[in-house]
């Protein structure tokens, strides 16, 4: 599946943040937001946390914030 990912600089986290979206055949959008880890751990992360929205497009479940703990 096709993803888009937004960096940021999140004050509820108060450190450097990625939105990682993905959408549905409706075009619902699914999300998660991650607080971004050093570089040798991102992908590790990123990968699951994809993985985590894939499922619960897969799922059927509401679209909206997927959360994610790391």
């Amino acid at each position: 599946m096709r993803y888009q990912e937004f960096r940021y600089w999140s004050p509820l986290i108060g450190d450097h943040a990625v939105r990682l979206s993905m959408w549905d055949q409706h075009g619902r959008e699914f999300f998660a937001i991650i607080q971004t880890p050093d570089s040798r751990g991102y992908r590790k992360i990123r990968r699951k946390t994809l993985d985590l929205i894939a499922d619960a497009i897969e799922g059927g479940l509401e679209p909206g914030e997927i959360a994610f703990d790391g």
